[in-house]
């Protein structure tokens, strides 16, 4: 689910790897959850 949207120059915030790779496909920046408690920064 996608739990918010930046503009332009913002990270997306989800927990959904599907559109994970559809964001970084687009080239909008990802803050995604990696194992239970850690978050990571991916970039396009």
């Amino acid at each position: 689910a996608v739990l918010e949207v930046g503009r332009e120059v913002d990270h997306a915030v989800t927990s959904d790897g599907p559109l994970c790779e559809r964001l970084l496909a687009a080239d909008v920046p990802v803050i995604r959850l990696r194992g239970r408690t850690n978050f990571e920064i991916t970039e396009p």
